[in-house]
């Protein structure tokens, strides 16, 4: 078993668990190792839509949990020509 969390104060205080796989996503894309990355949008504190996004503030924003019925990721990123990180994938990766 392994712990860890962000080095990144802020998102370490927004992120759930510690914002590990907030910061991952955030510099998978910075070191151009993935073209994207899924992440949930919040609309509000119980609601969100799943996005594919390159931006990495929009990732940063994403963080912390949210419990909410899992969505199809797969049917999201189907027909693209992109490498995308998923975070259930890095969070299985890093524990």
């Amino acid at each position: 078993m392994y712990v860890g969390w962000s080095t990144k104060e802020d998102v370490r205080k927004h992120g759930g668990s510690g914002g590990l796989v907030t910061s991952m996503l955030a510099a998978a894309l910075e070191k151009k190792l993935v073209d994207a990355v899924v992440v949930l949008k919040k609309i509000n504190e119980f609601e969100a839509v799943p996005i594919i996004t390159s931006d990495v503030n929009e990732v940063l924003n994403s963080a912390g949990s949210l419990h909410s019925v899992p969505s199809n990721f797969a049917k999201l990123i189907a027909d693209r020509n992109l490498k995308v990180a998923l975070p259930q994938r890095a969070a299985m990766r890093a524990g």
